[in-house]
């Protein structure tokens, strides 16, 4: 059983709901990968100042279970909160 790199890059997200009032949102990324005994999870820094377009350009790198990416068995889970 081998091993790949798998790079992703979390560029941006557009046209979040506002959800304060007064301030811009405090905003971050969170990118996952599951699909053996392990869960790979990854956090962008937060952006202060992004409101409802915040942009990250922020590298990941997942170590990836060739023979699962190829049978399809992996989860992917990106979310914005």
């Amino acid at each position: 059983m081998g091993y790949k790199a798998l790079d992703v890059n979390v560029i941006s997200a557009k046209d979040l709901k506002d959800v304060n009032l007064i301030t811009k949102m405090d905003v971050y990324a969170v990118v996952s990968i599951s699909g053996d005994s392990q869960k790979q999870k990854f956090k962008t820094p937060v952006k202060h100042d992004g409101g409802s377009n915040p942009t990250w350009n922020f590298p990941v790198k997942f170590n990836v279970d060739d023979s699962l990416a190829h049978q399809n068995g992996m989860d992917w889970d990106f979310g914005v909160n």
